[in-house]
């Protein structure tokens, strides 16, 4: 019940600032095609923040809710840099590495549909207390590691968030 509420206020939100955008341009037609920008901050370890993406999110995607979303996924929710640059993640270690391994997807993937899928994957690894297997998720989503590897072990990931 909750989850479908949660649906249902979503896609209404995004229909009322999709609304609001338009009228205040004051020509609907022209700005219809303009996408609300939808940003979403979470943390890969975050148990609420995994349950939001594994069951609101990907249901909105399914659905089509989000087409007219230009949606930016930032996955460093309450992670703090230190003035050494040495970041700290809410649930420890692991996570700082799968935050940097989730931006470094988005980096390498621009395509939403594409680095959501590989997000979704890690994030339903994480709901069935399987996220030590997050690296399947290259092979489930038939996408080529080098380019996230690379990213996350090289240090350019903390760069990327």
């Amino acid at each position: 019940m909750a989850a479908r509420l949660l649906h249902f206020l979503l896609a209404a939100l995004l229909q009322l600032l999709a609304t609001t955008s338009a009228s205040t341009a004051g020509d609907i037609a022209a700005t219809s095609t303009k996408k609300v920008r939808v940003e979403v901050y979470y943390e890969s370890l975050c148990p609420y923040s995994a349950r939001f993406v594994v069951y609101q999110l990907a249901t909105a995607f399914k659905d089509g809710l989000l087409d007219g979303a230009d949606v930016t996924f930032v996955p460093y929710g309450n992670a703090k840099v230190g003035t050494s640059g040495a970041m700290s993640c809410q649930h420890g270690s692991e996570e700082c590495l799968l935050n940097t391994v989730e931006a470094c997807a988005i980096d390498a993937w621009p395509d939403v549909n594409v680095h959501f899928g590989f997000i979704y994957c890690i994030e339903d690894m994480v709901v069935n207390n399987r996220r030590s297997e997050w690296e399947s998720c290259f092979q489930k989503q038939g996408l080529d590691p080098s380019l996230v590897t690379k990213c996350y072990r090289s240090g350019h990931g903390a760069r990327v968030r």
